[in-house]
């Protein structure tokens, strides 16, 4: 501490928790929303929680094993920070959400409800996790991503800026998902693998303003975008503008299909199987007439 006084210690009541012993912690100093005298929640050992910043256990919420609460970051609810995971920044843990292994959840990140983050995923930013969602493996949430309901997000996927991915979705791989990616059920996005130099990814995916949008190869807008710059890019990627223009193609009728739910056995007409509109959600509405959808 070098020298600075403490602001909480461990008080002599204590629980059980997976073959630990955790003490509560009483705050010896006024800081923050916490005033001197108050009780908190538990940890193992002082290693658990900073003794300097804003940083708080609140109630029934718990942190031990190697993991740690530093700089202004709070638990509070039923919430349980272990292994070696860190919570830090202005990040909040509440509800019955669990931080495992070697998580790390960072600046005003938010993880709630009954979420999990384990593996060594990162939530920062103003990301959010809420619901029965899991991000675990090396997965990243940042910016002002959200994960919610069942949603999975796994291995060394990536959700930025003000994506979302809900529902049932599960999102794997190198799977990367931005801008105003709206992912909420398997067909809402299609990662190919091996294109062009080096084997690159590119994830197609369902966005709220451009309809279809393109991350990969140092590009990132929308697929119409995406065939006007693939040709002109691919030699230098190493690439074949016709394996993009295919690729474009599986990925429009994929997407095209899960977001007018269209039944089994039933094809895009030829036509908006291939839109050409600047306005994407026009061809949505052309596909939805021409198969006579309302």
């Amino acid at each position: 501490m070098n020298g600075n006084p403490k602001k909480y210690e461990l008080t002599q009541e204590q629980i059980l928790v997976q073959g630990r012993t955790l003490y509560r912690i009483r705050a010896l100093t006024s800081f923050g929303d916490v005033t001197a005298g108050a009780l908190g929640g538990w940890i193992e050992q002082e290693e658990n929680l900073s003794q300097q910043g804003n940083a708080w256990i609140f109630g029934h919420a718990k942190a031990y094993g190697g993991a740690v609460v530093d700089s202004d970051a709070i638990l509070c609810g039923n919430a349980e920070v272990s292994g070696s995971a860190m919570v830090y920044g202005s990040a909040k843990i509440s509800g019955n959400a669990k931080i495992l292994e070697q998580a790390r959840i960072s600046g005003n990140a938010r993880v709630y409800g009954e979420a999990v983050v384990c593996g060594n995923a990162v939530v920062a930013g103003n990301g959010k996790i809420f619901g029965h969602a899991q991000v675990s493996g090396d997965a990243r949430i940042l910016d002002d991503a959200e994960v919610y309901s069942n949603a999975q997000v796994l291995d060394q996927a990536k959700v930025s800026e003000q994506a979302q991915v809900f529902g049932d979705a599960v999102v794997y791989g190198n799977t990367v998902l931005c801008r105003q990616a709206q992912i909420g059920a398997p067909g809402d996005f299609l990662l190919l693998g091996g294109m062009g130099c080096g084997a690159q990814f590119l994830t197609f995916f369902r966005d709220a303003k451009e309809g279809i949008a393109v991350h990969g190869m140092g590009f990132v807008g929308s697929v119409e975008e995406f065939l006007k710059w693939a040709p002109e890019h691919s030699e230098a990627s190493g690439g074949n503008p016709a394996a993009y223009q295919a690729a474009a193609e599986l990925a429009k009728a994929q997407i095209l299909r899960n977001m007018l739910d269209l039944p089994a056995g039933q094809t895009l007409p030829q036509t908006a199987a291939t839109p050409n509109c600047q306005n994407h959600f026009y061809n949505i509405y052309f596909i939805r007439n021409y198969l006579g959808k309302n």
